[in-house]
């Protein structure tokens, strides 16, 4: 009897022990170790808070407690934890700690209400945002001048979690894709309006509220803002990281232990970024003003880095344009194409001018110009003419007038890309055109005001150019005339 007794008592307190142990360490698991988030909070559809606490003594003590967590919460928990690792930088750690809570009620909610950021679970789960986020705060806390800065703020919040993750990947919220920042993409992708600003991958929990605001504008508002078409200098930070987060990852180890060093004195050291050195970006009116600005930001932080050569001086973003079509006013088809070229190219630097508006990657217009920027295939289109003033701005030797109004049908873009003139030439045989020799055309005087692609005008140029005679290139379908000026390369009508 005294046996059994002590079997059944012994076989109670090893249940009651591992009921004690796994309690013990579902409660370890479920807090939160984090220099930059004091307390992370989870509220349910019905107004319930569900809390993850600091690893602290006190906190492992309270065994009794049942774990409300599920897998979605550790998830997030895990991500935070893991900017501990920020601490190596250098950081302070006698700043106030952020409060995070997290909603169920909307995904895309968002406030900042005192120092608790609060968000729903869109936000939350976009991997790589949440953490510039909490990043970019606590950066803002360890220097006075990265909190006055907020362009500042934002390259190194990318620059850090490059650090912690050792990758520079970022998640759309909308589309849910997932961007590396070390790839070669076309730098065009981040030259946005604040309307295309507001629904990127690169939006920066500042801006929430502004493009809360700017969503609400009623269309006849927007129409008359005309600061909405203006670029928006917050949408370049990413690019600025991008590229010195590509010359980093091609550097010897030793080029990377001073970018590190360097980064660490940045964040303690007010006079390492002056903020009088920091180039405003206003008024910019040309796409090449832009080009150098970038360039010249990422300069400025490359050496404030720590690096004394000029490797990144001026050459951070290629001189030239892949595709540039310019028209008049751009018939919203081709448009359209152009733009679908641009997005199945994302390597490419590709550029569609209409009037005063510029379109790159998206249907909405910049108020930038072209002007000083080459580009390898340079397209200007008219509805069956070109003014001569037009040309005075191409810098290119050779370049194509389309006619849009007269080529029926779908134009196929991706041979120009591919394979270049020729190719796309041979791929749409309705498309009219003159392909010009520039040089030549500068030169000859008499060149007319307004050139009309059609029978009667071209044989009338044709007798002012000196044409002897005209061949017929059956492969590409096109006639080559020859005279004495080579103004026109070939045409078809």
């Amino acid at each position: 009897m005294k046996t059994r007794f002590l079997t059944i008592s012994t076989s109670f307190s090893l249940i009651f022990l591992c009921w004690i142990f796994l309690h013990a360490i579902q409660v370890s698991k479920d807090c939160l170790n984090s220099p930059i988030v004091a307390k992370l909070s989870f509220q349910t559809l019905n107004g319930d808070i569900i809390r993850v606490l600091s690893c602290e003594a006190t906190s492992y003590l309270r065994f009794w407690k049942v774990s409300y967590l599920n897998n979605r919460h550790r998830s997030l928990e895990k991500r935070i934890s893991a900017l501990t690792r920020v601490k190596m930088l250098g950081l302070s750690s006698k700043v106030d700690p952020i409060q995070v809570l997290v909603t169920e009620k909307d995904p895309y909610y968002f406030n900042w209400h005192g120092e608790t950021l609060q968000l729903g679970w869109s936000w939350a789960e976009s991997q790589g945002l949440l953490e510039r986020a909490l990043l970019k705060e606590w950066l803002k806390k360890q220097n006075p001048l990265i909190s006055r800065d907020q362009f500042q703020a934002e390259v190194l919040s990318y620059l850090a979690l490059g650090f912690l993750k050792d990758q520079l990947i970022v998640q759309d919220i909308f589309s849910g894709e997932s961007i590396d920042l070390s790839e070669n993409r076309s730098w065009l992708r981040w030259v946005l309006s604040l309307d295309d600003y507001c629904n990127s991958p690169w939006i920066t929990f500042d801006y929430q509220s502004l493009c809360q605001q700017e969503n609400q504008l009623s269309p006849k508002v927007r129409a008359n803002l005309g600061s909405l078409d203006k670029i928006e200098k917050m949408a370049l930070a990413p690019l600025v990281a991008s590229l010195l987060w590509r010359r980093y990852r091609v550097a010897e180890l030793s080029e990377k232990k001073t970018f590190w060093d360097g980064l660490k004195m940045s964040l303690s050291d007010p006079e390492t970024f002056s903020y009088r050195q920091t180039q405003e970006m206003e008024n910019l009116q040309h796409l090449e003003e832009v080009r150098e600005w970038v360039n010249g930001m990422t300069s400025l932080y490359w050496l404030s880095l720590g690096f004394n050569s000029n490797i990144g001086q001026g050459n951070w973003l290629s001189e030239k344009l892949d595709v540039l079509v310019e028209a008049s006013e751009m018939p919203f088809t081709r448009l359209v194409e152009v733009i679908n070229l641009a997005n199945s190219k994302p390597e490419l630097n590709i550029v569609v001018r209409s009037g005063e508006k510029m379109f790159v990657g998206s249907l909405s217009g910049l108020s930038l110009s072209s002007d000083g920027l080459g580009s390898q295939y340079h397209l200007l289109s008219g509805c069956g003419a070109i003014k001569k003033h037009s040309l005075k701005r191409v810098i290119e030797s050779r370049i194509i007038i389309l006619d849009f109004c007269r080529s029926k049908g779908k134009i196929n873009w991706q041979p120009l890309v591919a394979d270049g003139w020729e190719a796309f030439i041979v791929e749409n045989p309705s498309m009219k055109f003159v392909g010009l020799f520039m040089p030549s055309v500068k030169k000859f005087s008499s060149w007319p005001d307004i050139l009309h692609i059609r029978d009667k005008d071209m044989k009338e140029l044709g007798k002012k150019l000196g044409w002897k005679y005209q061949v017929w290139d059956k492969r590409l379908a096109v006639y080559r005339p020859k005279g004495v000026w080579d103004a026109v390369l070939f045409y078809r009508q």
